[in-house]
Order: C-alpha cells, then sequence, then structure tokens
C-alpha cells in the first residue's frame, strides 16, 4: 500500500473524528474582553490600596484578607508560575524579578500614591521657618539669625 503522507493523515483524522459529535457553533459572533485583561493585579493593587487607607475595601475582592507575603505567592500563581518548591525569601524574590509577575510595580505603584497623597495633604512649612526680606543690591546676602536659637551649645573648633 502507497499513500501519501498527506493521504495517512486524513484517513486518521477521519478514524479518530468517526465517533464523535460536533461542537455547537457559537451564537453572536466573535466574544470582545472589555477589560484591561490584568484582573489579578488590579486585585492585588486594590486590596493593598484598601489596606493602607487610600482605596475602597472591595467585598468581592479574593485578596483583601492576604498578608505581603501570600500577595505575592498570589501573583505568582495566578499567573501559572509553580513556587511550591520555593521557601519564602525565594518565592518574595521571584515575585518581584519574573518577567510575567508586576507585583514590585504594584507595590511601587501603591507607594507611589501614597506619597503623593501625602504631598497634597501636607501643609506648606516654608511660611513657618522663612521672613521675607528687601534687598537693595544684587549681591550675595546672608541673613542668618541665631537670636532666635537661644538654646545653641558652642562647639569649639
Amino acid at each position: 500500500m502507497n499513500i501519501t503522507v498527506d493521504q495517512a493523515r486524513e484517513k486518521l483524522l477521519a478514524a479518530i473524528g468517526a465517533d464523535t459529535q460536533p461542537a455547537a457553533a457559537l451564537s453572536g459572533g466573535a466574544h470582545i474582553h472589555a477589560g484591561n485583561g490584568n484582573l489579578v493585579g488590579d486585585s492585588v493593587r486594590a486590596s493593598v490600596l484598601a489596606r493602607i487607607g487610600r482605596g475602597e475595601r472591595q467585598a468581592d475582592n479574593a485578596y483583601n484578607g492576604m498578608t505581603l507575603r501570600e500577595l505575592a505567592r498570589a501573583s505568582l500563581v495566578d499567573r501559572g508560575i509553580g513556587v511550591a518548591s520555593l521557601n519564602a525569601p525565594q518565592m518574595v524574590g521571584l515575585a518581584f524579578t519574573h518577567t510575567s509577575s508586576d507585583f514590585g510595580l504594584i507595590l511601587l505603584d501603591v507607594a507611589n500614591k501614597s506619597v503623593l497623597a501625602g504631598w497634597e495633604e501636607a501643609e506648606e512649612t516654608f511660611p513657618l521657618w522663612t521672613k521675607s526680606g528687601i534687598l537693595t543690591d544684587f549681591k550675595p546676602a546672608r541673613r542668618v539669625g541665631l537670636g532666635e536659637f537661644s538654646s545653641l551649645r558652642q562647639v569649639r573648633e
């Protein structure tokens, strides 16, 4: 019996599919995902922001009660990265350095939002420790008044 590779493939596929039922056709055309596709990262970020008081606690967020170590593990495991053979420092290190894990960037983003919020909420202190003055020329001037600091110790040279 002489047959080509293509003929053999056709016969093999026909034999394999002889006892199967066709799958139902998709109705309504293509399915379009209208999200950002980063559900794990967004959920981890939301849980950390809620924990530090910078966001609302989402009742349906599965990451709400996790420690940072558990969040590092989840950020790897939920992306299909096995961590069963790693100890805690190795696993956390992998969460920060693995190319498909954005755990370090999530924590960086949370820290950045916290710093910016602190910057916006802090009161201006410049007027408390400076005075305005008038200089009549453009020469360098030094206006250090030690009279305000009566309790400074003298430092010998």
